[in-house]
């Protein structure tokens, strides 16, 4: 990796005020120019948990509470101190507290049950009073839900497991000594997330700022406009979302997986392939995305969004908006084979993520063409078990509307089912058909079984 003197700035502890992060900025800005998706996603997630065991309601609540205290991020007040959006870390108040919702009169599926639900799901959070997040604990006759709607800018995905381990943990604790402080249970964090940002915005200021600027602007210089299909032309800088969904073959997922252990015995290997078999699934997917816009576009020169998580170490269990997204850009042509195109993804990517300490868009303001296609890998954190609580993802959650600032993401979901990933391909509905997008999500799928199980075939071959 690339060295600067950016690399050895002292990361500071405990700030309670200052300047957001990058991403933070970026995606604030976003939300103030769209007000009616503020309470949609990209800008809202919700987990949704069912719970089944013996639950105290009133040592869960306290337990959250702990939660909220050791994590500060989660009830910052956002403001803007002229051209600059800062946070301060507010107290933790009655707002934070987890909601406790007895509808143990009614059934999972009656009307007083679903508009609470919702409800929940569409809270307008207030970020500027501190409010960055709504939790609720709702029994009804035959179930228990825990369902949290946070803001991204305080908490992206992977914080969710965060927080979900965290208060399993607290829980547990106060459960086998109710006397217990549930604060005294994890203890406070070194670091928190404004420290994290102060941190990003040194390195901007210093020898590392001046080389992620240099390197891509030479990266990306040149770079023509990436096309896809429209159905229709629509120029907004947002629209609302729908969703297509398909299944890869685990057969096929499997054989990334063994080829990825073959690979592993090798006795000499490029730092390409060493990443692609740290990261084996997540290269192959991209690498047959790749090849999907280039059959669909018949452009040879394509850029893609990719979302890589920010965090190191001193931030492992740190809370908030860690997201940073990067450019992907490769060239090809008829005659590569699958392994080929892997491979100089897996190069592409490597040469990225030297580059990932702060997100590109800090650096520079690449034309909006370049982002329209974007690809993330998640993998989901599966079912929780302690003090006989078990907490495992609803699968009757509620589905409502969103909204994209790109034009298509490629969303690839490994559950904690071995085996199991899904496509799941969103679009705008402004621009696209749900037609099209059922189209591409399968056809993408069917080229991946194809070069997946012949990584020799070339471009042209179907």
């Amino acid at each position: 990796m690339r060295k600067s003197a950016g690399d050895v700035i002292e990361i500071s502890k405990g700030r309670r005020h200052g300047r957001c992060s990058p991403m933070q900025e970026r995606w604030y800005r976003l939300r103030q120019s769209h007000p009616d998706a503020r309470s949609r996603p990209p800008f809202q997630v919700t987990e949704d948990w069912t719970l089944n065991g013996a639950i105290d309601d009133r040592l869960l609540q306290a337990s959250w509470t702990a939660i909220v205290d050791r994590h500060w991020t989660l009830r910052s007040m956002f403001a803007w101190d002229g051209d600059r959006l800062s946070q301060s870390v507010g107290d933790v108040s009655d707002s934070h507290q987890l909601e406790l919702h007895d509808l143990t009169a009614f059934a999972s599926d009656s009307p007083q049950v679903r508009q609470l639900v919702r409800e929940i799901y569409q809270t307008p959070l207030d970020l500027e009073h501190g409010r960055g997040f709504r939790a609720a604990l709702i029994r009804w006759r035959d179930g228990t839900r825990l369902i949290l709607t946070v803001d991204q800018l305080v908490c992206d995905c992977y914080s969710t497991q965060i927080l979900r381990r965290d208060l399993l943990a607290v829980y547990a604790a106060v459960s086998a000594d109710p006397q217990r402080d549930p604060r005294s249970v994890l203890g406070a964090l070194t670091y928190q997330y404004l420290d994290w940002a102060e941190h990003q915005w040194q390195l901007l200021a210093g020898d590392y700022g001046t080389a992620l600027r240099a390197f891509w602007t030479q990266r990306l210089a040149g770079a023509p406009e990436m096309i896809v299909r429209e159905d229709h032309h629509s120029v907004g800088a947002m629209g609302r979302g729908w969703k297509a969904e398909a299944s890869l073959d685990p057969e096929l997922i499997a054989q990334v997986d063994e080829g990825s252990a073959q690979a592993d015995s090798t006795a000499t290997r490029s730092r390409a392939e060493i990443f692609s078999r740290v990261a084996s699934k997540p290269i192959a997917l991209l690498s047959v995305l790749f090849a999907q816009l280039y059959r669909t576009t018949a452009q040879t020169d394509l850029s893609v969004v990719v979302t890589l998580p920010g965090r190191i170490p001193k931030f492992s269990r740190v809370v908030g908006l860690f997201v940073v997204p990067v450019m992907i850009r490769i060239q090809l042509h008829d005659a590569l084979t699958f392994s080929e195109i892997s491979q100089r993804v897996a190069d592409a990517f490597l040469e990225a993520d030297d580059w990932r300490k702060v997100p590109l868009y800090a650096a520079i303001d690449p034309p909006a063409s370049l982002s329209r296609v974007r690809f993330s890998y998640e993998r989901g954190g599966g079912s929780s078990d302690t003090a006989g609580l078990a907490l495992t993802p609803s699968v009757d959650r509620w589905v409502g509307e969103s909204y994209m600032d790109a034009d298509l993401e490629f969303l690839f979901f490994e559950s904690a089912v071995p085996g199991s990933l899904v496509l799941k391909l969103f679009g705008r509905a402004d621009k696209f058909k749900r037609e099209t997008l059922e189209d591409l999500a399968g056809d993408l799928v069917e080229l991946a079984a194809g070069f997946l199980g012949s990584p020799e075939r070339t471009l042209t071959k179907t």
